[in-house]
């Protein structure tokens, strides 16, 4: 296992590559010594040591995904034009880092495949109003049931990361940026997953208006973890 591993359970099937490191059990010197110059030029102007960490960390847990899918050989991966990394050509994946944590997943696919995830920490207080940009007027209608702020906070913070995840696993497919409102969901009696439809086209054949979505949910004391594995297949395939 790596120096600075974390120990959050994998949301994902056998088959999907997962790793994740701690910013604080990371020290910079360690971090900068085990990148690629490609990595170490990317963060040479970062402004700060968390932003240096948190990209040095995310790629570096992406490289362990891809070394476990059978490239051992990347060394770094390209920035897309939403700084989103570029995987090799098969591959299908996903970073995600907030507070002390980083995430990366990844997985084969011959086809279209939608992955994501999305780790959010919960000691980062957010304002409600929020909700005002992130809730359809159907997720509306559940989220002002709920009974106290500390629920509502926990909800908004889940549902805001599952909206997070949905778009990390969108855009590769359909190339575009899409906001809050392009989807509704629901969360589930358990509070283990949210599902919901897509509320536009986002890809005529992979993601037309009215797909059904679902989410993954995880929550722990200090975050929220979201995640979505989907591979998409075109009419008739």
């Amino acid at each position: 296992m790596a120096p600075g591993s974390l120990q959050i359970p994998s949301p994902f099937p056998e088959d999907v590559a997962f790793y994740g490191f701690s910013l604080d059990a990371s020290p910079l010197e360690e971090v900068l010594a085990a990148a690629p110059q490609a990595d170490l030029r990317v963060v040479e102007h970062a402004g700060s040591e968390k932003r240096k960490k948190e990209f040095l960390l995310g790629r570096k847990a992406a490289r362990l995904c891809l070394r476990r899918l059978g490239h051992p050989d990347v060394v770094a991966l390209a920035k897309g034009n939403q700084g989103e990394p570029l995987w090799p050509a098969g591959i299908w994946g996903s970073i995600s880092h907030s507070g002390s944590f980083v995430l990366a997943c990844a997985a084969k696919g011959e086809r279209e495949s939608a992955i994501a995830i999305d780790i959010e920490d919960r000691k980062k207080k957010r304002s409600l109003e929020i909700a005002k940009q992130v809730c359809t007027a159907e997720e509306r209608s559940w989220f002002d049931q709920l009974e106290d702020d500390s629920e509502k906070r926990l909800a908004l913070l889940s549902l805001f990361s599952a909206k997070e995840s949905i778009y990390k696993a969108y855009y590769p497919i359909c190339g575009r940026y899409f906001g809050f409102q392009a989807v509704s969901l629901q969360l589930s009696h358990d509070k283990a997953s949210f599902t919901g439809v897509l509320r536009e086209e986002l890809h005529p054949e992979l993601l037309p208006a009215r797909k059904t979505i679902r989410v993954a949910l995880s929550t722990e004391d200090d975050y929220v973890l979201t995640s979505l594995y989907e591979p998409l297949l075109r009419d008739g395939s």
